[in-house]
């Protein structure tokens, strides 16, 4: 692990994303995604530092909330858009499952 994401931040998100870009020996990135640790700094400037990784991006779900609403669903499906791939540790989900494998990834 070579660099961490100050969560409560979000004013240090964009400066990562360019130093991640700009770092010739990143090849990839790994994100560790548990909801409510971007809550503090927004959900938006979290999918926004997504958006601006240029190196396509992994993105770990450690927990899928069994009930979701629409507004969740639809938060999860604009991460999913963000990144390369996505992991779920769970496979007990299959809205979230059929997500991932539907979705459009852009990098």
């Amino acid at each position: 692990m070579k660099y961490i994401l100050n969560t409560d931040n979000s004013t240090k998100y964009a400066e990562l994303a360019h130093t991640i870009n700009m770092d010739t020996r990143i090849k990839f990135v790994l994100v560790q995604h548990e909801f409510g640790f971007f809550q503090d700094a927004g959900e938006a400037a979290f999918l926004q530092f997504l958006y601006k990784i240029s190196k396509p991006s992994i993105l770990v779900f450690h927990t899928v909330l069994p009930r979701p609403d629409e507004l969740l669903k639809i938060k999860v499906r604009h991460l999913v858009d963000a990144c390369t791939a996505v992991v779920v540790m769970t496979k007990t989900r299959q809205w979230c499952c059929s997500m991932i494998i539907t979705s459009n990834n852009r990098k």
